[in-house]
């Protein structure tokens, strides 16, 4: 093989080995992410009238505490969506007729501060 193709082949397998860690540290932010605004909504729970949340096949509720094991069927044996992808938020009724949820609202704009502080400190390393 000349000098040349095996160069060639050393930057494409240099570039793909980047991607892949690049997609690895990009899914660590998302991780980091999801588990801020889940402590975000647990400390917000009581003064917003959230009644649980489920995540990552977990459970948190205001009247049990947690996180314990999130499993669950439904009446026709189905599984329950575990949550894996997305955060699950149940509100009481009166949490559900609130206009404004000042104390939560709060919580997430102090994370939505740091996430683009992040996000800016990505984009250098990128």
């Amino acid at each position: 093989m000349p000098q040349h193709q095996g160069r060639q082949h050393q930057i494409r397998t240099l570039g793909r080995t980047r991607a892949r860690h690049r997609d690895q540290r990009e899914q660590a932010g998302r991780e980091d992410r999801r588990r801020a605004l889940l402590h975000a909504l647990i400390r917000a729970a009581h003064k917003s009238g959230v009644d649980n949340i489920s995540w990552n096949r977990q459970i948190w509720s205001v009247s049990k505490g947690g996180p314990r094991p999130w499993t669950g069927t439904y009446q026709n044996g189905a599984p329950k969506n575990p949550h894996m992808d997305h955060i699950h938020v149940e509100w009481t009724r009166d949490g559900s007729q609130r206009a404004r949820l000042n104390f939560l609202e709060l919580e997430i704009a102090i994370l939505r501060t740091g996430f683009e502080d992040l996000a800016r400190a990505n984009q250098r390393f990128a």
